[in-house]
């Protein structure tokens, strides 16, 4: 049992060698190690918060600017929908004023055609008068210069009616 317990035993010197090792390994290791670790990981850390926060600015601007752009979008919209409307509503009245100023030419061209039908109608009407006294006078003329038999009389007749109608 003397062997078995000098593998247990402990010996004081060497405990103490031991324990003051594994605290020199402790700090050497907390000092050196953890500590510029930690040190990077506290950097990395600040580094992404504040990407984020940069980040999430830069969403708000967009977002802005997006809501700006829409906007923008909208009022041109409906400027190009008000020009597109008074361009509508100028090109009716046009249409309107056109189409008016042609119903009143053709008024105006039809009173004129009217007057000149008229007075070709009068010219006419006086020239036929002219010609049928004209013819009767003719056939006066010729009837008192001869002594009139019936068929001469007839003749005389068809005479004055064939003259009278291409006369018209």
């Amino acid at each position: 049992m003397g062997e078995t317990q000098a593998l247990v035993s402990i010996m004081p010197w060497t405990f103490i060698a031991q324990i003051g090792n594994l605290f020199i390994q402790a700090y050497l290791i907390r000092r050196f190690l953890f500590n510029p670790v930690a040190a990077v990981i506290e950097k990395r850390k600040n580094l992404a918060e504040r990407e984020l926060g940069e980040a999430r600015r830069e969403k708000e601007r967009a977002e802005e600017m997006k809501a700006e752009y829409e906007a923008r979008l909208a009022g041109a919209q409906n400027r190009i929908s008000s020009m597109l409307e008074n361009a509508r509503r100028e090109a009716e009245a046009k249409s309107r004023e056109t189409l008016q100023e042609a119903r009143e030419e053709a008024g105006r061209i039809r009173e004129q055609a009217q007057k000149e039908i008229a007075g070709e109608r009068h010219e006419a009407a006086a020239q036929l008068r002219q010609e049928i006294g004209s013819l009767a006078i003719n056939i006066a003329s010729r009837v008192v210069e001869k002594e009139l038999r019936e068929e001469d009389h007839r003749r005389l007749i068809r005479e004055f009616i064939e003259n009278v109608g291409e006369a018209s």
